[in-house]
């Protein structure tokens, strides 16, 4: 009879903690607007610190470097993620801009 109810207090357990986690609250979802930002042509191009956001659609021409990008408004920074930081550097590396991503001379 014991090992009954010690069998059954694991289950009891067990299954509470599979319940808890089968459960789980959906995550917020954080609604950013997208915006351009200006590439301040120094340092990493997937690095958030080197861009500047623009009023507008910044004005590019040319293949060579990246002038500006079109990312989410992460309290004025870009969210760079990582589907974007490999756009950058695709863009960078085929010299033709993408819908994300715009290049200068």
């Amino acid at each position: 009879m014991k090992s009954f109810k010690i069998n059954a207090a694991l289950f009891a357990v067990v299954l509470g903690l599979g319940a808890a986690f089968a459960f789980k609250a959906p995550e917020p979802k954080i609604n950013y607007t997208q915006s351009w930002f200006s590439y301040t042509g120094s340092g990493d191009p997937t690095d958030p610190a080197n861009y500047v956001k623009d009023s507008g659609v910044p004005s590019c021409s040319g293949t060579a470097n990246i002038c500006a990008i079109l990312a989410a408004d992460n309290s004025g920074s870009p969210d760079i993620t990582p589907a974007l930081a490999n756009e950058i550097n695709a863009d960078l590396h085929s010299h033709t801009p993408s819908t994300d991503v715009k290049l200068r001379n």
